[in-house]
C-alpha cells in the first residue's frame, strides 16, 4: 500500500511541474497578438523615380530612379490619393513621381502617387581624375 501511495504522489508531482510552464504562457491565438503580427507584416516605403510605363488596364506603373536600369512595378489598384495630377490618367511616361507603397505577398501596391521634381545634375563634380603617367 505504501508503494502505491508513493507512486501516486510521484505522478502528481511530475504532472504539476509539467503543467506549470504551459499555464504561464499567453494564448497563441489571442486578439492582441494577431493585431501586432499584422502590423509587423505590413511593409511600406517611398519610391521616387521616372515613370517608364503606365498601363491603367493592367493596373501597372513602372518607375525607375535616376541613372538606374532597375525599376519597380507598382500595382495601382489600391491608390487612395493622387497629388499634382487630376488622376492616374494624367500621368505619362517621362514624368517624375513619388509613390508610397505597401509590400504584400508577391506585389507592391501603390497607396499614394505625388508629382515630383526631376533631380538636377550635380554641378559640383569637378574634372575627371586622370591616372598618373607612371601608373600601369
Amino acid at each position: 500500500m505504501r508503494k502505491i501511495t508513493l507512486v501516486l504522489a510521484m505522478l502528481i508531482l511530475v504532472a504539476t511541474f509539467a503543467a506549470g510552464p504551459c499555464a504561464a504562457e499567453p494564448a497563441a491565438g489571442s486578439p492582441a497578438t494577431k493585431k501586432e503580427q499584422k502590423k509587423a507584416e505590413k511593409k511600406t516605403g517611398i519610391y521616387i523615380g521616372e515613370v517608364m510605363e503606365i498601363d491603367l488596364k493592367a493596373n501597372k506603373l513602372l518607375v525607375a530612379p535616376k541613372d538606374s536600369s532597375l525599376a519597380m512595378v507598382l500595382n495601382t489598384s489600391n491608390v487612395k490619393k493622387v497629388s499634382g495630377y487630376a488622376g492616374l490618367k494624367e500621368i505619362k511616361a517621362g514624368d517624375w513621381v513619388q509613390a508610397t507603397y505597401e509590400a504584400k505577398v508577391g506585389a507592391m501596391y501603390a497607396l499614394t502617387v505625388t508629382k515630383a521634381k526631376k533631380p538636377e545634375e550635380s554641378k559640383k563634380s569637378g574634372p575627371k581624375r586622370e591616372k598618373p603617367a607612371n601608373h600601369p
